[in-house]
Order: structure tokens, then sequence, then C-alpha cells
């Protein structure tokens, strides 16, 4: 019998308007330290791969670095 290669869990996350994400509020402008991850979903993207975050507890941040935001299942 042939084995069959465990099926993926899921397609690869791709940062889109609407997405639901986890972002560290203020990372952008003061750096991540002090800063913690907040639920929150994508209202605009930007060519330089910012985005603007409203955040679930209601406040909004313009200009996210990419790398202050991953998926809302990623390790905290």
């Amino acid at each position: 019998p042939s084995a069959t290669p465990p099926a993926a869990s899921s397609a690869p996350w791709v940062l889109a308007v609407g997405a639901s994400v986890l972002a560290r509020y203020g990372a952008s402008s003061i750096g991540n330290f002090g800063t913690k991850w907040y639920q929150g979903s994508v209202v605009a993207l930007y060519q330089d791969g910012k985005a603007d975050i409203r955040y679930a507890d209601g406040d909004f941040e313009q200009g996210v670095l990419p790398q202050f935001i991953k998926p809302p299942k990623a390790v905290a």
C-alpha cells in the first residue's frame, strides 16, 4: 500500500482587507518593547506592506508595519 502525505491544514495565510489578525498596538512607532498583541482586523493595505488595523476594542492604528501583524491563531 502506498502512503499518502497528510493534507495541509490550511492554505498559507495572506494579509488582506477584512482579515482577522493579531497586531502589536503601538509597536510601529515605539518598537515592540512594552507592547502587546491585540485582536483586530485589516481595514486598509499599502504597497509598502503596512496596514491600517481596527482593533476589537474599537481602537484604530494607521500604518502598522508588517512584522507587527500575524494570523490570529499564531502563538502570542
